[in-house]
């Protein structure tokens, strides 16, 4: 198995992760702005002005009806939480929070924050899969967040026996590369500095080499049947175009927020909880066991 490379050390990974975190200190400032930015914004139709009104609402989700009157108990469900590009614990600690606070027994999946080599981060993510099934003794539900969907989809296509059911959030599941151009400008350069040699970060060849071929042969291929597969999106996503989360095998939920709003929003989290109420009193009938 290849050492583990922490992401802090590569070349432009920990600057985007940053910049991600930082978002929410600065969405009063520039929620102040409401004229030449929010006009710039809406002009050049960029998804990070939108992106940070909905992560400045991280503050208030808490005091939302979702949090204080929970729509369902989730009666120590387990899910696997899938982060995507430059996702990380602190990104995703609002829906984290939610879905233990609803009753759900939740796990991160180690993703690298999504910049890594994609059949390396699935393998990475089924080793967390079998993981949290052997230590709570139930299927776990996929939970998993834009990239996130490219690594969890190949997941419950390989191990369907582990997988209680899988849900998308903004995923671009019918195109690799499925993402805002300024987006796409970033994953690039980290594209070219992985193909130059430096280790741990998405390479040129994912998109067509030998290393990534089964996880695109897993993304676009059929899908378990008796696995329940919802892909939840937004026409309003800027970030990840909306067409790119319709997969063929899945049941499409639409909600009207943001990329981000995917995991911060009161719309994502109701529709999210009806998930997996439906989940929660499915019986599953399959063989536990965890190969060693």
């Amino acid at each position: 198995m290849a050492p583990h490379i922490p992401v802090s050390r590569l070349p432009g990974a920990a600057a985007l992760v940053n910049r991600l975190e930082v978002l929410p200190s600065l969405a009063g400032a520039l929620l102040a702005d409401t004229g030449p930015l929010a006009r710039l914004s809406a002009s050049l139709k960029l998804p990070f002005y939108q992106e940070v009104r909905v992560l400045a609402g991280y503050r208030t989700m808490r005091r939302h009806p979702l949090w204080q009157n929970p729509p369902v108990d989730l009666a120590g469900l387990p899910v696997l939480l899938v982060g995507g590009l430059a996702s990380s614990p602190r990104v995703l600690s609002l829906i984290q929070d939610w879905l233990q606070h609803i009753g759900a027994r939740t796990l991160l999946a180690p993703t690298q924050y999504g910049v890594a080599c994609g059949e390396r981060t699935a393998g990475a993510v089924a080793d967390a899969l079998a993981r949290h099934v052997d230590e709570t003794g139930e299927q776990a539900v996929i939970v998993a967040h834009s990239r996130g969907g490219q690594f969890a989809r190949p997941v419950a296509v390989r191990q369907p026996e582990l997988v209680r059911g899988l849900i998308t959030l903004g995923s671009p599941l019918t195109r690799l590369l499925g993402a805002h151009p300024i987006v796409l400008l970033e994953v690039l350069g980290l594209g070219v500095l992985g193909s130059l040699g430096v280790p741990g970060l998405i390479r040129a060849s994912c998109l067509w080499g030998e290393c990534c071929r089964p996880l695109r042969e897993d993304l676009s291929g059929p899908f378990p049947a008796d696995v329940p597969f919802v892909s939840v999106y937004s026409q309003q996503d800027e970030v990840v175009p909306w067409q790119a989360s319709l997969d063929p095998a899945a049941r499409h939920r639409e909600v009207a927020t943001t990329h981000s709003g995917l995991i911060a929003s009161p719309v994502a989290f109701q529709v999210l909880a009806q998930e997996l109420a439906l989940l929660v009193n499915r019986s599953p009938d399959a063989d536990l066991t965890v190969a060693a």
